[in-house]
């Protein structure tokens, strides 16, 4: 039987664990080489030093626009997983002045991308986006992923608000359970970025929402 589980605010102790799990999680996704260099060992050492600062700067500029939790094994006091919620003003971003498929600059043109979709898709209106949910890799199947949403959701009251998630294909069927609806997709040509003929094909982000209750 898996041990109770508490949820709680994470803290900026907690960010290199958190950063782990991450990596952790995302390991065999072809997007890490992609977004953060094609040798694998190079790709994780600046994922982990891009999330690090990321994740650091949420503690030490805190913002009441961003909220970050964690799951804590009762028992042993592990971290197990995390969540990070943010609210968004449905302002439609800037256009760059040069694309990152003019730099050839794949963390660009995916950014770039992505916010354009999620623009599209909540039609401007203010929503949450529900930025990523890491479960160490051993715990999965033991509904710390639902306990951490469902968190975010009683505390939050959102079951009144539109909530964008974007996952990976093999997470969309967790997200489905969770009263998420695929309605777009985030797809990506990779043989454009890693070259024709070396066996990358189309990758797929499913962008999913979740309405508010009527």
């Amino acid at each position: 039987m898996p041990a109770p589980i508490s949820i709680l605010e994470a803290t900026e102790p907690d960010v290199p664990t958190m950063v782990a799990i991450f990596c952790d999680a995302m390991e065999e996704d072809i997007l890490t080489l992609f977004l953060n260099g094609h040798r694998r060992v190079d790709a994780v050492r600046r994922q982990t030093e891009t999330l690090t600062t990321v994740l650091g700067r949420r503690f030490t500029h805190p913002t009441n626009r961003c909220h970050i939790i964690k799951a804590v094994d009762t028992q042993t006091g592990e971290l197990v997983g995390w969540s990070l919620l943010r609210w968004e003003d449905g302002i439609k971003p800037d256009a760059p002045t040069e694309s990152g498929l003019e730099q050839r600059d794949f963390r660009v043109f995916y950014g770039g991308e992505q916010k354009k979709k999620m623009f599209g898709l909540t039609e401007g209106k203010e929503h949450i986006v529900l930025g990523g949910l890491y479960v160490r890799p051993e715990r999965h199947g033991q509904g710390i992923g639902r306990e951490l949403v469902e968190d975010f959701y009683s505390k939050y009251d959102l079951d009144k608000e539109l909530v964008f998630v974007q996952t990976r294909a093999t997470s969309e069927g967790f997200w489905e359970k969770m009263g998420w609806t695929t309605v777009d997709s985030l797809d990506i040509d990779l043989s454009e970025w890693g070259g024709k003929g070396r066996g990358y094909g189309v990758h797929r982000s499913p962008q999913m929402l979740r309405h508010p209750k009527s």
